[in-house]
């Protein structure tokens, strides 16, 4: 649905499936090999955000499919880009989620988490190969030209930078800790509840589908405003909702914020 309204000027793309869990994998792989062997001379590159498709209902799929897709697609000179915005810096358990899979991208897509979300910075790394490509004088036409008012945010760069330095301070491995706590509250209140099905959690990200709705507003719409209610700010995407909360979320909210999505399945479901 978010790309209706670009229809017209996006580039030619294929999609492949996605697997929604470690089961879908062989059949995933299946098809991004019949995809390769079909148009691997057509395709400039293959983006993934890795171990979690974010917009896409927050699939969770392992390290395997992650490594196996990058490889069949570089075997074939194919860049991988990894877009990371959402589940780098921490959010899977590692500082970066590639770290996890035994590969390295072509590009890293990088925000959100490089300043802990308090200003608007993105970044892209590649290689120095790739890099190289680009950059020459200007009378060469080699340049790859992208600028704006921003570029250099020097205030952005400075939040970064000490967003870097906390990250110096052990925060992966308290995260560990605060997951698996996180996960035994989601499993106390949130697993016997009869509308809560696919609980499932990648590091600082937990998520689960609720079924059994019976309201006349859309499914999403009605978790937010329930969830206003109890305290709780969600963005929903469809049925399945979502938790990815600060690091800095102490024991007593986390309390707080699963009791109020058990309180919000039972007044839904």
């Amino acid at each position: 649905m978010y790309k209706d309204t670009y229809k017209g000027i996006f580039c030619t793309q294929l999609q492949t499936p996605v697997p929604k869990d470690d089961a879908d994998v062989p059949q995933a792989l299946h098809a991004l090999a019949q995809i390769l062997e079909q148009e691997h001379q057509n395709i400039s590159a293959f983006i993934l955000e890795p171990l979690i498709q974010c917009a896409g209902n927050m699939h969770f799929y392992g390290a395997d499919f992650v490594k196996q897709a990058t490889q069949m697609c570089q075997e074939r000179g194919i860049l991988v880009i990894f877009d990371e915005i959402a589940v780098g810096f921490g959010r899977t358990g590692s500082l970066f989620a590639y770290q996890q899979c035994g590969v390295k991208p072509d590009f890293l897509c990088l925000s959100k988490g490089i300043t802990g979300g308090y200003l608007p910075l993105a970044v892209v790394l590649t290689s120095d190969a790739i890099y190289d490509k680009f950059y020459a004088p200007y009378a060469q036409n080699k340049s790859f030209l992208h600028s704006h008012s921003y570029t250099g945010n020097a205030l952005a760069c400075a939040c970064a930078n000490a967003t870097l330095d906390l990250f110096g301070q052990g925060v992966v491995e308290q995260n560990k800790m605060l997951s698996r706590y996180i996960q035994t509250c989601m499993q106390e209140q949130l697993a016997p509840l009869k509308g809560v099905k696919n609980l499932r959690t990648c590091g600082m990200v937990f998520a689960f589908e609720l079924e059994g709705y019976q309201g006349s507003k859309r499914l999403s719409l009605a978790v937010y405003q329930k969830g206003l209610e109890f305290g709780l700010l969600l963005r929903p995407l469809g049925n399945t909702i979502y938790f990815m909360p600060p690091y800095t979320i102490s024991p007593d909210e986390v309390l707080k914020s699963v009791g109020a999505m058990a309180g919000i399945v039972r007044a839904l479901t």
